[in-house]
């Protein structure tokens, strides 16, 4: 009898041990994967990288496994390329212009896709009390603008397009966060700049600023962009951060009214203000032909204007990773390779 008890009593014990490892088991199985870390250099000031402020709000990294750190911390696209180039940053964002130096620099980088396009992103804004009224003004006046930027190369497709000078203009290097007061305190007679820079300077002006823009003469291509090193060693999180982007996309397609509201928190506008500037932009994931089109086209201006010492154009398809794009969403690759 004894003996039958204890027989019991080590079968309950041997299934109810059996029963606690099974939803031990199950448990671990539901345990969400851990989430992959990813550093992201981002210049925290540019509208048609908004898909990125999107993806981090609305959780879209996460859902692709990645846990996104994004900083600003390095200011621009030339400082975020460097950051991910000496293994800072794993990921950056950065208009052309730094990608063409690049080229130019022989630095090696992938530009995994363009995350977004602008048109009428730039502007000059001149001082009306400084005698300006057209663009042949500038004629002899100094203009605040940040050498070597997508800024100067918007300004010297600009000026030729629109007007003739009879003297040339007097360019002083300022720097994206002096333009605003460096204009306002007349130590300049006009800048030229992205926005919201140049409508900041616009406001600060008032009715004594005059705006120019430049119907179909730059449009800026955002980019996100990672190092050679990181895309051989880990194909699988370039694919999951562009699954991120596009889901991003979709978004934006489908709740342009909360895109909206998102944009106008970012850039600090007005409703006025956000309809007006919110259409100047193209929100999606691609890679164009176009883009390697504006990347010779600025790498002729800069040897021609002696910002490089290099004669040799680049192949910039060299600097474009494909194979990811076109694994996730081959539609949106039109690269001719």
């Amino acid at each position: 009898m004894k003996s039958i008890h204890l027989t019991i009593i080590a079968t309950l014990v041997a299934s109810t041990l059996i029963l606690l490892w099974h939803q031990s088991g199950l448990q671990e199985a539901k345990r969400p994967a851990e989430l992959i870390p990813v550093r992201i250099a981002d210049t925290g000031t540019s509208p048609p990288g908004l898909l990125l402020t999107i993806a981090k709000q609305r959780g879209f990294f996460e859902a692709e496994g990645l846990r996104a750190v994004i900083t600003t911390e390095f200011g621009h696209g030339k400082a975020n390329i460097a950051a991910v180039l000496r293994g800072d940053a794993d990921f950056a964002t950065a208009s052309e212009v730094p990608v063409m130096r690049a080229g130019l620099n022989g630095l090696d980088l992938c530009v995994i896709a363009t995350i977004g396009k602008g048109d009428r992103h730039m502007a000059v804004v001149a001082r009306r009390d400084h005698g300006i009224a057209t663009l042949a003004d500038l004629a002899n006046k100094t203009l605040g603008v940040t050498v070597g930027s997508n800024a100067e190369y918007f300004f010297d497709r600009l000026l030729p397009a629109n007007a003739k000078l009879s003297n040339p203009v007097r360019k002083v290097h300022t720097l994206p966060k002096d333009m605003v007061k460096t204009l306002a305190r007349g130590d300049v007679d006009a800048v030229v700049s992205w926005f919201p820079a140049w409508k900041h300077a616009q406001d600060e002006l008032g009715d004594n600023a005059l705006v120019f823009h430049g119907s179909g003469v730059y449009s800026v291509y955002f980019n996100l962009i990672s190092s050679v090193e990181l895309v051989k060693r880990n194909p699988e999180m370039v694919k999951r951060m562009l699954r991120a982007f596009i889901r991003a996309e979709r978004y934006v397609a489908d709740h342009q009214q909360q895109a909206k509201a998102t944009f106008m928190t970012q850039f600090h506008l007005n409703a006025a203000v956000t309809d007006e500037v919110f259409a100047n932009y193209t929100l999606r994931i691609w890679l164009g032909q176009e883009f390697l089109i504006a990347l010779e086209s600025q790498a002729k201006w800069a040897m021609d204007s002696g910002i490089t010492k290099q004669t040799q154009m680049p192949n910039y398809l060299n600097l474009v990773h494909l194979n990811a794009l076109e694994q996730v969403s081959p539609e949106a690759v039109s690269i001719i390779h």
